[in-house]
């Protein structure tokens, strides 16, 4: 015998406490047919009769009263964890080091402690604005934000948005080197290049190349 479904078990011990189907379905605001389809189910799962019903009187079985007690204990315990779930949600404190890129710091992540602490206010930041790889194992950091992908194994990851970039030229500089048609092609044209690690740029162009497959280019 397994029990799925914990409303079940709360919509019987309303039967009881409300004396009637319909004042429990209306307490739940629900019809009671839906409350009687509830009580079915839970008489099937648990291969007991909880009521005896006529047009009259609604009278709780001994099995009924058995089961209850039972209910009742484990419905009271379901509540007082819920509630320390949420008093520990609601009391975090403690200290956060993050790091994180400089535009990307001082656009959304400073906006987002400044949220955070709202909801958390015993929850302190240390944020390290930088646009170089920290490594989070030398610099005691907690997390990291980084537009990049995850080379480190030992690190966890989750991707929060995605970061698109193109390829743009002035209309200046095309007119006197003229404009590539191919990916590759980019390696004899003058390219000023951002990398945050200090090491030469590598940059996948979304553009196929003649063999219809995507080259990565060394960009120096």
């Amino acid at each position: 015998m397994v029990l799925r479904n914990l409303e079940d078990l709360s919509v019987f011990i309303r039967i009881i406490d409300t004396g009637s189907f319909t004042a429990a379905a209306r307490t739940l605001g629900l019809s009671p047919t839906t409350v009687s389809k509830q009580i079915a189910r839970l008489e099937k799962n648990l291969g007991i009769v909880l009521f005896v019903r006529s047009t009259r009187s609604l009278r709780i079985t001994l099995e009924g009263k058995l089961i209850a007690e039972k209910v009742r204990a484990a419905l009271t315990l379901v509540e007082e964890a819920a509630e320390i779930a949420k008093d520990g949600n609601e009391s975090l404190t403690g200290l956060i080091r993050l790091t994180a890129p400089v535009p990307l710091g001082q656009t959304y992540v400073i906006e987002a402690i400044a949220e955070f602490r709202k909801k958390y206010p015993s929850v302190g930041f240390i944020l390290h604005l930088t646009d170089k790889v920290v490594d989070l194992y030398k610099a005691e950091m907690d997390l990291a934000i980084r537009v990049a992908n995850l080379t480190d194994s030992r690190l966890i990851a989750r991707r929060l948005t995605e970061n698109k970039r193109i390829l743009v030229a002035s209309p200046d500089y095309l007119k006197l080197h003229g404009e590539p048609q191919y990916p590759e092609e980019l390696v004899n044209h003058n390219c000023l290049l951002f990398s945050a690690s200090g090491n030469k740029s590598t940059t996948n162009s979304s553009r196929s190349c003649r063999n219809g497959k995507k080259r990565p280019l060394q960009l120096i």
